[in-house]
């Protein structure tokens, strides 16, 4: 089930198929939590779909996916891909 907060945006992918929003203000935090903060910084994230650099302005999701944590940007097509793939879209 998709819940909405209207005070937050941004997507976080967990297990199940859940959908959790992030704050935007929270992504660093977020991102420091999981050890991608250094990455994300130095421009080394990259969409799991088109491999373009995740920055603040493109990023949509994390995708967990075993040990690996996976990225996904804001283009319409890799967004879709995501939500295909938890069984959403």
């Amino acid at each position: 089930m998709l819940k909405y907060n209207k005070n937050k945006v941004g997507w976080l992918l967990m297990n199940k198929g859940e959908l959790h929003v992030v704050h935007d203000s929270d992504i660093e935090d977020l991102l420091k939590s999981i050890g991608c903060l250094e990455k994300y910084k130095e421009g080394r994230l990259k969409c799991m779909y088109c491999n373009d650099t995740i920055t603040f302005e493109n990023f949509q999701c994390i995708i967990p996916s075993g040990k690996e944590i996976l990225f996904c940007c804001s283009k319409y097509e890799c967004y879709k891909k995501t939500l295909e793939m938890a069984g959403t879209g």
